[in-house]
């Protein structure tokens, strides 16, 4: 009974080390963000510097928060880690750095939104205008230039007494037709429909 005893006691003292060595890399690991599962990033101290490296397949927008000691005042940067990337942190001397956040590039897929200056989008195409105002020899004329019939909306202006006339007109396929000015200084479009 005192042999297995004696067995399990060296045993102990063999493994002892082993375990004190295990604690000790588990209590130097890299430091992760906080709070978060699954993070892309950490920072590894490298000799006397630091490194942060991306560990996943997409690319990360990190903040770091740097604290020196005998200085209240942090440093906090912003960095953009391209996937599977590495990069030496920027700080010399003595201190800590630590991931405060961690979020996908922009344009990745779960990134945030940028609301001050959204991307651009395709722009929608304004309908095709199919009747114009064209001056023609004896004033001005509607030129329908598309294949259906069109109903147009003009307006006549007296810029001096501020009257005013609208007229609608019926334009066939491909047709132009005379706007006389009926004693008004100005003739404008106002739009154009299909025909009702």
């Amino acid at each position: 009974m005192h042999r297995n005893y004696d067995e399990i006691h060296g045993l102990a003292r063999l493994l002892w080390p082993a375990l004190v060595l295990a604690a000790a890399l588990t209590a130097m690991a890299p430091t992760t963000a906080q709070g978060a599962p699954n993070q892309c990033t950490m920072i590894v101290p490298e000799g006397p510097r630091e490194v942060m490296i991306n560990t996943c397949n997409a690319c990360r927008t990190i903040d770091i928060l740097r604290k020196r000691p005998g200085n209240d005042v942090p440093v906090q940067r912003t960095f953009t880690l391209p996937p599977g990337s590495r990069l030496q942190v920027p700080f010399l001397g003595p201190g800590r750095s630590r991931i405060t956040s961690e979020l996908p590039c922009p344009g990745e897929p779960g990134a945030a939104e940028n609301l001050v200056e959204p991307p651009k989008r395709a722009k929608h195409k304004a309908p095709e205008t199919c009747v114009s105002l064209e001056r023609a020899t004896a004033g001005v004329a509607l030129v329908n230039r598309c294949g259906g019939c069109r109903a147009a909306l003009i307006e006549r202006v007296n810029g001096q007494t501020g009257g005013n006339e609208r007229q609608a007109y019926k334009l066939a396929p491909r047709s132009s037709v005379a706007v006389p000015a009926n004693g008004f200084a100005q003739v404008g479009l106002l739009g154009d429909i299909d025909c009702p």
